[in-house]
């Protein structure tokens, strides 16, 4: 491997630096050096010195011993490959794979590398289309292959689950196989380290709900209990929602616990059905997100904070690709995936819930229409939030 086509001119402690083909992320935290006989060389930092590997992450030592862990972040959209027979079924929400378990949760369930062990290349795979690097892009051969299996079995039972719930019924096509494969469920590329790497449809993955902030904002001090249902559950919660939170709301939109604690808000990140992504909304620059946010939000109904922390949770995810889709998800959809119960019944209910994908390249797409802002009257709750598909980018 050639060194100097991994050298790079800017490294400020853990924040990403690129190379050709992807990114290198750091985890946020430090760690204990790996014994050297066990690693490889990967490249050689400028200034850092000599970056180690172990097949899967990346190691630069620090001088106490120990040292950042790095992963590779390939720089590869569906819109910069070109496929030699074009899927019969479109794509709509991108490709995911699976982040090492020390940069997040994995939520992504299938692994990223593939061994030998798993795949021969040379029997079991063929080139189906290439990147615009010139990189080749393979397939399966057998579309009958466990892993084709594996997805659409996972996609089925995530179907039944939100089909047993009654309230969707309607909304739910069960894709069926010979669609899945025109789809390309799945397909594969040899990262720079000679990795065979899985990408995922994530039309046929759970999307995952992060940082659904909820504010209370009632006239006077009350009481106030809370639900809400994610058809795969909640993840994570702040203040803990164990089987709803039951607080005191302020007229600030802050809340707090029964036992005195004040929180700003609610917190929650969950689980959802797998749900493939609207085709209308927007495409943006990655250094224009902020400015599109400062026009929307106020039309879905936030107000100048709820923007302002909004922006603070989401802007710093789109750094990796040159342009990014966005799109939102209406109340009533929200609703549908997640049911918000609330008690007393709030007099204004806002819920907004973002949806995005790294692009390669600008691209036209209709813009979606929204309903008229609603007016904020007496006791209003506002929750906003965003769906992550595989989470590219590596943050938690």
């Amino acid at each position: 491997m050639v060194d100097e086509e991994y050298n790079v001119d800017r490294f400020m402690l853990i924040d990403p630096f690129p190379c050709s083909k992807g990114t290198f992320s750091g985890s946020n935290q430090i760690a204990p050096m790996p014994e050297k006989q066990k690693l490889t060389k990967a490249f050689q930092h400028p200034l850092y010195g000599d970056v180690y590997f172990d097949g899967e992450a990346f190691y630069s030592d620090l001088p106490d011993g120990s040292c950042w862990v790095f992963e590779f972040i390939p720089e590869l959209t569906v819109d910069e490959i070109f496929w030699i027979s074009s899927p019969t079924v479109k794509n709509r929400s991108g490709y995911s794979w699976q982040h090492l378990e020390v940069f997040g949760q994995p939520h992504v369930p299938y692994k990223t590398f593939i061994s030998s062990s798993d795949i021969n290349p040379g029997l079991d795979l063929q080139q189906i289309g290439s990147t615009d690097k010139g990189d080749p892009i393979y397939g399966l051969k057998d579309p009958n292959h466990r892993f084709y299996k594996e997805l659409y079995s996972d996609y089925l039972k995530g179907i039944d689950t939100e089909k047993s719930a009654g309230d969707m019924k309607k909304e739910i096509n069960t894709v069926p196989y010979g669609d899945f494969l025109g789809s390309v469920p799945i397909f594969f590329w040899k990262d720079p380290f000679d990795r065979l790497t899985r990408f995922s449809n994530n039309d046929f993955l759970p999307t995952f709900w992060a940082e659904p902030i909820i504010y209370l904002y009632s006239p006077k001090r009350q009481k106030v209990r809370v639900e809400v249902d994610p058809k795969e559950g909640i993840a994570q919660s702040e203040p803990l929602y164990g089987t709803g939170w039951n607080v005191y709301a302020e007229p600030d939109g802050s809340v707090t616990s029964l036992a005195g604690k004040k929180y700003p808000y609610l917190f929650w990140e969950g689980f959802g059905p797998v749900w493939p992504m609207r085709d209308e909304g927007f495409v943006v620059a990655k250094g224009k997100v902020g400015e599109l946010f400062d026009a929307v939000l106020p039309e879905l109904g936030l107000n100048k904070k709820e923007i302002a922390d909004f922006k603070g949770a989401w802007v710093p995810h789109f750094l990796d690709a040159s342009h990014y889709f966005i799109t939102f998800i209406d109340q009533e959809t929200i609703d549908q995936l997640a049911p918000l119960k609330v008690s007393p019944k709030p007099d204004t209910t806002i819920r907004v819930l973002m949806d995005y994908q790294p692009l390669g390249k600008d691209k036209t797409v209709l813009p979606p229409t929204f309903r008229s802002t609603r007016r904020r009257n007496g006791f209003t709750v506002v929750e906003w939030g965003g769906i992550r598909r595989g989470i590219r980018d590596g943050r938690k």
